[in-house]
Order: structure tokens, then C-alpha cells, then sequence
């Protein structure tokens, strides 16, 4: 799979190219993942990517069209409100249980603020947009940790991703491979409410994606390499924890 970007008068369409053995027609079909929208591009093996791009350019209309249905349509979703977070109330983060603690005057720092157990918020403060800034930041420093000894443990050489944390529906962390050669590995921020082990296998996996794509029995066989019991965590954590990133963290 990679992703490419068809040029046409007027703009550009970022799209993903996927080839399969045993097709032989293209076929497109518009998918939203993540909050972005785009055109999955199937095709046969060592297919031309002239004729790839033919076939996009005589569809332009309608998948144009289609991009703005399922836009206005996500649009239109009623969303879920998010936890309140209360006084007292107990969060489950990055390994730890902390307490939530609402108040006027605290030391100085940025909120909220972490000490002996209790995570701090100041008062009629944006409660929910300060623990995201929380996790952003901690959860760099922590899983930026884990992907660190990955890419040792496995002698990585190429390109080095970046790193970002986002609230993501259904995955828990994703490597994205861009036309210009950069690499991004993307986690979801429900990680913070599983136990560590399990966030650090998440980084073992996406660093196996660096070297195989897919998940094949290369893949698992690889990962097996860098983190004991690769494909029995694989599937405690996708049985056992939610990628919904409110439950995740206030789940007891």
C-alpha cells in the first residue's frame, strides 16, 4: 500500500494505492478513516500507473461527489459529549490511577498539574482540553520512549518517523507512508488507559510496519523478534480494551 497524489486542473486528490494479485481491473472506492476522507485505488500487480491515473481521471466527478457525501454526512453525526471530569473522579493514566482535584490555588505550572496522586485542574478551566494537553505531552515522552528502544532493538536505518498522538475511532495506532518519502506513526490517545505493557507492544507493532507493510505472517513473524508473545498481546488488547479514548481512560 502507498499513497500518491493525482493532479488535476483545479487541485490535488491524495489517494491509496493498493495492489492485488489476481485483479484485473482497477477499482476505486471512497473511504474515511481516522476523519479523513480519500479514494483507495485497487489494482493488479506491476499495473501502469498511467492507466492507474486514466481511470481516476474519468471518475474525477463522481469521487469528488462522493468525498463531499461522506464529509457532510460525518458533518451531520451527532457526537457523543465527552466525560465530564468531576472532583474526585479517578482516571486511569499511562499505568497509573490518579484523582482528579478541582481547584483555586495551586503552585505554578501547567495544568493539570501531577503531584503525590492527584492530578490538578484550576478552576472554570477548560477541564477535558487541558487532560488532552496532558496526555499530548506525556504521551510523547513516554511511548517516544518505547519507540526509541524499538528502532534500536530493531536496526532501523531509514527515514525516522514522526510521532503524534490523536483520538482515533477504531485503531490504536497507524504507519503512514507519504508520497515525499515521510514517515508518520500515529497513536491513539486511549492508550494512556491501558496498561503499559500493552502501549508499549503497540510501539513494537508500528515499528515492525516499517519493515513489512501488512500483516502477514512476515509481519508476526518479525514482530516475534522484537516483543515476546507479539501476536497473543495483538489480540488481549484488541479483545480486552476499547479504542474509545474517555472509556479507556475512566474505565475501572
Amino acid at each position: 500500500m502507498i499513497y500518491r497524489i493525482y493532479k488535476y486542473k483545479g487541485g490535488e486528490l491524495p489517494y491509496e494505492l493498493v495492489t492485488r494479485r489476481g485483479m484485473k481491473n482497477v477499482r476505486i472506492r471512497v473511504v474515511s478513516k481516522n476523519g479523513n476522507v480519500y479514494p483507495s485505488v485497487s489494482c493488479p500487480n506491476q499495473y501502469p500507473l498511467g492507466k492507474v491515473e486514466k481511470v481516476i481521471g474519468d471518475n474525477l466527478p463522481i469521487i469528488l461527489a462522493t468525498m463531499e457525501n461522506f464529509r457532510t454526512a460525518a458533518e451531520q453525526k451527532p457526537q457523543p459529549p465527552p466525560v465530564e471530569i468531576t472532583d474526585g473522579m479517578k482516571l486511569r493514566l499511562f499505568g497509573k490511577v490518579l484523582t482528579a482535584a478541582i481547584a483555586d490555588n495551586f503552585p505554578e505550572g501547567d495544568y493539570p498539574l501531577e503531584k503525590d496522586g492527584l492530578l490538578f485542574f484550576r478552576r472554570n478551566m477548560d477541564y477535558i482540553a487541558t487532560l488532552n494537553r496532558y496526555l499530548a505531552v506525556e504521551g510523547r515522552r513516554i511511548f517516544g520512549g518505547y519507540f526509541e528502544k524499538y528502532l534500536a532493538a530493531a536496526k532501523y536505518k531509514g527515514v525516522k518517523p514522526t510521532l503524534s498522538l490523536r483520538v482515533m475511532k477504531s485503531r490504536w495506532g497507524h504507519c503512514k507512508h507519504y508520497p515525499d518519502g515521510r514517515l508518520e506513526i500515529m497513536l491513539n490517545m486511549a492508550l494512556a488507559g491501558v496498561p503499559v505493557e500493552l502501549a508499549e507492544y503497540v510501539a513494537a507493532h508500528e515499528v515492525a510496519h516499517l519493515f513489512v507493510h501488512n500483516h502477514s505472517d512476515e509481519f508476526y513473524r518479525f514482530g516475534e523478534t522484537l516483543y515476546k508473545d507479539f501476536k497473543k498481546t495483538d489480540r488481549l488488547l484488541n479483545k480486552g480494551y476499547t479504542t474509545d479514548m474517555w472509556a479507556s481512560v475512566s474505565r475501572f
